[in-house]
């Protein structure tokens, strides 16, 4: 825990959001191979980490292929929040995986740092993409009495924002983001000649962005 270190020397603090992304706690579960990042406990570990002055940048190390839209919506907002509040860089280095919310998520950081084989992208919400278990009932929607035209609506508002995330995030125009949406799968070189990350190299380069966009010597 950062607690443990009260020296008044500066740290970079890593923040892992390893698995499939869901409402509630992360859970790890090797039995069944099964590793959850909680949108929740996302949330309070950003808390400890504004109440600890001595944090002066976070590496975001994603390794997820997606999950929920609301869980993934809810890490990306709190993301935000923490930025703002902290007014600190936030670096996102990815994994083997940073696909479809996963790829949300990322949209909150500095810097996009992907690895050349990292999966990478998948921007859209069906065939195995942002998964929307969980939001009907947050919404109001029956889904067993709901005509089909309403369900394509509510894919449609979630890959509009989905996608006006990309844009604005990424400094894309309609006609761009369109151009790298749709589900598209990239590896990390692929996504970087695309304009979805900016740079390629593993955790550590992350970590030298990182010192440098906060003047740690």
């Amino acid at each position: 825990a950062l607690n443990d270190y009260p020296g008044r020397g500066s740290l970079i603090a890593v923040l892992n959001a390893e698995g499939i992304i869901s409402e509630g706690t992360s859970m790890d579960s090797p039995l069944q191979g099964e590793t959850v990042v909680g949108s929740e406990t996302i949330r309070v570990q950003l808390a400890e980490l504004a109440e600890n002055k001595n944090v002066k940048a976070v590496v975001l190390r994603i390794n997820s292929p997606g999950g929920s839209y609301a869980a993934a919506n809810a890490i990306w907002f709190a993301l935000k929040a923490f930025k703002a509040e902290k007014e600190i860089p936030l670096i996102v280095s990815m994994g083997d995986y940073a696909a479809s919310g996963g790829y949300f998520i990322a949209l909150a950081g500095d810097k996009l740092v992907a690895e050349p084989s990292t999966l990478t992208g998948s921007i859209g919400v069906l065939g195995g993409k942002m998964v929307l278990s969980g939001l009907w009932d947050k919404i109001g929607i029956d889904w067993q009495g709901t005509e089909k035209d309403i369900f394509n609506k509510s894919l449609d508002r979630v890959y509009s924002d989905f996608t006006s995330k990309v844009a604005q995030a990424r400094g894309f125009d309609k006609a761009k983001t369109e151009q790298v949406a749709r589900g598209r799968v990239w590896t990390g070189a692929g996504a970087k000649e695309v304009g979805l990350v900016d740079e390629l190299g593993g955790i550590d380069r992350a970590f030298e962005i990182a010192r440098s966009e906060a003047k740690i010597k």
